[in-house]
């Protein structure tokens, strides 16, 4: 979510929470709105975030 303009930038769904899900989202997120200096991604921690695919 773009907390500035209050939209939802880019989301996916599945049945498990794979570390596939949040690379896909960003990716996505990053090609419809380029991202500006400071950017802030926040998270839950969850175990998706500590992947290895993730970083």
């Amino acid at each position: 979510m773009d907390l500035f303009s209050i939209r939802i930038i880019s989301y996916d769904i599945g049945k498990s929470m794979i570390s596939e899900l949040v690379i896909n989202t960003l990716t996505r997120a990053f090609l419809l709105k380029e991202p500006e200096e400071g950017l802030i991604i926040h998270s839950d921690q969850g175990p998706q975030y500590s992947s290895k695919e993730y970083f």
